[in-house]
């Protein structure tokens, strides 16, 4: 209970540091450009955090027996999925997205 609590806390402290610009995942250019833009407006442990969670909400997209299956076939999973899944999301949102991953994932 203790650290739900304390990351709702820090979550609602970072209110106020995030918002700004979102990911615009329309493309891979634009995705990267995006995030950079993004990066640029965030200070060293902001940028730590935002870069965790985009790795974070990146592997949670994989389905690794679809990867398999894929390379079995032929076919690799387009990483269009991810840009879709993060498309409008500003560095709030995506590491509020990763922490409701890692907290789904402690359930189980």
């Amino acid at each position: 209970m203790k650290k739900l609590l304390a990351a709702l806390l820090c979550t609602l402290a970072l209110v106020g540091c995030f918002g700004g610009p979102t990911i615009d995942g329309s493309s891979k250019e634009n995705f990267e450009k995006s995030t950079d833009a993004i990066m640029e407006t965030l200070d060293a442990d902001q940028r730590a955090e935002f870069s965790k969670a985009l790795k974070i909400v990146a592997f949670s997209s994989i389905d690794f027996g679809k990867v398999f299956q894929g390379a079995l076939d032929g076919k690799m999973p387009s990483e269009t999925m991810l840009y879709k899944e993060l498309d409008g999301l500003n560095a709030q949102e995506v590491i509020e997205k990763a922490q409701q991953i890692m907290d789904s994932k402690k359930q189980k």
